[in-house]
This record gives C-alpha cells, structure tokens and sequence, in this order.
C-alpha cells in the first residue's frame, strides 16, 4: 500500500513538473535571445533602466504575496469545502493587497531620487502588481488541484504576446517606454487567461470582501511572508544598493548574467510547484512515504542543478558573446558565480517547500530573514568596491548559509539523512567527468558544445545508476494510461 502510494506521488509530480518546466523552457530559449537582441538595441545603460523598473516593483510584491500563496495551496490541498466562497474571498483580498503595492511603489520611488525618465518605467511596471496579484490567486488554486498544464498554458501564451511584442517595438525603433508597456500588457493577457481558465475548468469565485476572513488568512500567513519578503530584500534590495552605488551600466552588465540564471530557475520553480500539494497530502497520510518523496527528489534537482552550474561556469564567455555579445564581456564572470548560486536555490526551494509542507514554516521564516539581512549587509559592503561582481557574491554566500541551514532543519524535523553517501559521491563524480569533458571540446561550436556535453552527463548518470529512465518513463507515462482505462 504505500509503495503504491509512493509511485503515484512520484507519477504525479513528474507528469505535473513535465508540464511546468518544458514548456517554460523552451519559452525561455526562445526569449532569451529576444532579451539579447533588446539589450543589444538599448546599450547597457538604458537595458539597466529597464531592469531596474521591474526589480524594484518586486520589492513591494511580497504585500499581496504575503505568504498567501503557500498556504491557499496547503488549504485546498487538505479540504476543498466551500471552495467557490473561499476562492472568491482570496481574490478580493488579492485585489486590495496589489493596489496597496501598486500606489506604495509609486509612492518610494519619488523619494529616493530618481531621474524623471526612470520614474515613469517604474510606474508602468507598477501596473503588474495589480495584475500579478490576480493572477497568482488563479494559478495558486489551479494548482491546489494539481493540474499543472494549465498553469504551463498561461505561463506560455502571456509568455508568447510578451516577447513578440517586445521584439516589435525594437525592431520598429520605440524607446524602452513602449518595450516597457509590453512587457506590462503580456502581463494583463496572462491574468486574463486565468481568470478564465479558473471560471470554466475549476471553480467559478463568489466575490466578496469578508474583513474577519482577511484577517484570519493573513494572519495563518504570516509566517510564510518572511520567506517571501526576505527572499525579495536578499536579491531586489541589493540590486538598488548596485543603482546607488554603481549606476544604470553596472545594472545592465548584472542583468546580462542574472537573465540567463532566472530563466534556469523555471526547472525548480516547476518541480517545487508540483511536489508542493503532493507532499502535504502525501505528509498528512504518511510521513514514511513523505520522506522517501523528498529524498528521491533532492537527488533529482541535485543531478539536475550542479551540471548547469558546471557547464555555464565553463561556456559563460561563449554563452555571453553569443547572445548579448563582446560588449558584455564584464557579465562573464558575474555568470561563472551566479550560476552557483542557482545550484544552491534549487535545493533551498525545494526543502523551503518540504519544511512549509509539514508545517514548520515559522522556523524556516526566521532563517531567511538571517540570511537575507547578510546579503544586504555583505552589498552594503562589496559592492561598492567589486560593484555587480560583488553583488553576485553576496547572493551567492547568502544562499550557501541558507542552505545549510536548510539541511538542518530538515534533519531535525523530518529525516537525518537527505541523501545516500553513494549518491552524493557519483553526482561529485559524474560533473568532474563533465567538466573533463567540456573541456576537452569547447573549441567547437557552443550548441554542439552543449549537445555533446549534455548526451555525455545524460549517458554518465544512466551508467552509474544514479538515475533510473525507465522508472522516469513509468512514472510519467502509467499515470496516462491509468486514466486512459
């Protein structure tokens, strides 16, 4: 019996992280060298303006994120009662939630100094918190339900409108205003389509602004929002401190690499978002088989995370060049140490998820808003000496003291041993190996590069058992032909 009800975790998780990761991804090729091709057109000055914008709107996105998200999620995926009530209180306070955002940012950003020309792109961004705010609430209840191939549909069509209509107004010769605007209505397209992917397949909300529900929702929240705004002061918050210090130039050059590594963060960000509903259901039934799910995928974003990290330190010149090219030479090395840190993330997201799963959110809260607070001390520090290159480190340590921590939460609330010696010992393994071998090749063309380099890892892990295909290929494709039957 729970065997079987491992199998079908891991078959759900799988089928739904297929769902949340390839679709993005190949959105993601595709649109990184539309990002390339703009941050070409506008020079590393006003490409830094751009960026700016929409990182300091994120700084106040934890005000109708709010933890809210992680524990709608938890809530449906433990009792869907009263769902249409509950799903349309949530909206309505999602609603308030991002214009008190919308009008705080507008509100910051005319104090602190700004030229006029940055003020307007901020306040065009701004109009996405609102809009952002709706269409968490509908991807938060999608996936309560554990369907994630409409939340891949949503994230590809707004996806899809946004870079076709960035790549128009470039190619036409608008200014970063315009190319601001798209990015702005690929964002109300995507919160349009799940409005109405969440009235027709899920559930239709009642509308209604409860005061003592609101409360009561936040404040069971509550500790899931230090996670959230500690997760957003450890990075957006130290990319003001690089505007200050170092200007518009340096926040280009950092965005160059940065780009590169947040569109890698959709492999973790797919896979936590599936394993989340699963593990709290699979949690509440058995704890046993809850930590035979979290082991087999902390091994699974291990063998997926290091040989980014190890290929894009490797390539990061060839990669940098070929799409942003030799006037971005400077986000080289601010790639070979970011990367790293995405390795880090994965593991951080996903015991993130695991802690809040059984309910020990309030320990992991507190540990972010550490690790945070060192990130923004470390900026306050580096960065004006090693500029962009400094920020890079001081997210990339606060991520290595996340997590440690992690594994020692995870150590004392769930299990002692996160992965098996001999696993860890062939991941070690097999990216020596890789890094060998890319080396031995990387005078050939970068996309053979990476053909070759993946083919080699994907044979290597195959031929140390490390990770099995063929329970990969049952567990994604006997979930189908059960329901086919």
């Amino acid at each position: 019996m729970s065997q079987t009800m491992n199998i079908n975790s891991t078959q759900k998780i799988i089928k739904n992280s297929l769902y949340l990761i390839l679709q993005p991804l190949i959105l993601n090729v595709i649109s990184i060298f539309a990002v390339g091709y703009i941050a070409r057109y506008l020079g590393k000055a006003y490409y830094g303006q751009f960026i700016f914008a929409f990182s300091f709107i994120q700084l106040f996105a934890p005000i109708y994120m709010g933890g809210l998200s992680i524990y709608i999620v938890r809530t449906l995926a433990e009792s869907k009662k009263d769902i249409s009530l509950f799903v349309g209180k949530v909206l309505s306070l999602r609603i308030i939630l991002g214009l008190i955002a919308m009008l705080l940012t507008v509100s910051v950003i005319n104090f602190l100094g700004y030229s006029l020309n940055q003020k307007i792109l901020v306040y065009i961004a701004a109009v996405t918190l609102v809009s952002n705010a709706i269409l968490m609430t509908c991807i938060d209840i999608i996936q309560s339900f554990e369907n994630m191939k409409y939340v891949s549909l949503i994230n590809m069509i707004s996806g899809l409108v946004l870079t076709a209509l960035s790549v128009i107004a470039v190619f036409m010769g608008f200014g970063v205003k315009v190319l601001a605007m798209t990015y702005t209505f690929g964002n109300i397209v995507g919160m349009l389509l799940g409005l109405f992917l969440l009235n027709s397949k899920f559930v239709v909300p009642q509308l209604r602004f409860d005061l003592k529900f609101s409360k009561e929702c936040l404040l069971n929240s509550f500790h899931f929002f230090y996670p959230n705004i500690a997760g957003m002061l450890g990075t957006k918050f130290c990319l003001v401190v690089l505007s200050k210090f170092s200007g518009d130039m340096s926040i280009g050059i950092y965005a160059a690499a940065d780009n590169l590594v947040s569109r890698l963060m959709i492999v973790y960000d797919g896979t936590c978002s599936s394993f989340y509903p699963t593990m709290v259901s699979t949690y509440k039934k058995s704890i046993e088989e809850a930590i035979s799910l979290f082991r087999k995928f902390f091994v699974y974003l291990l063998i997926l995370g290091v040989p980014i990290a190890v290929g894009c330190s490797l390539l990061s010149k060839e990669i940098i060049f070929l799409i942003y090219s030799s006037s971005y030479i400077k986000s080289v090395l601010v790639l070979q140490i970011s990367i790293w840190s995405l390795t880090f993330m994965f593991q951080n997201a996903l015991m993130g998820y695991t802690i809040a799963s059984i309910h020990k959110e309030k320990h992991s809260a507190m540990i972010r808003t550490v690790c945070a607070s060192i990130a923004i001390i470390l900026s306050f520090s580096i960065i004006p000496i090693l500029k962009e290159i400094g920020l890079s480190i001081s997210i990339l340590a606060s991520q290595f003291v996340l997590f440690i921590i992690n594994v020692f939460l995870i150590q004392r609330f769930l299990t002692v041993c996160l992965i098996k010696r001999s696993h860890l010992l062939k991941v070690i393994l097999v990216n020596g190996l890789l890094a060998f071998f890319i080396l031995m090749i990387r005078g050939l063309n970068l996309f053979i590069v990476v053909l070759m380099a993946v083919s080699f890892y994907f044979i290597l892990i195959m031929y140390v058992k490390i990770f099995d295909l063929h329970e990969f290929v049952k567990n994604f494709y006997s979930r189908n032909l059960s329901k086919g039957k």
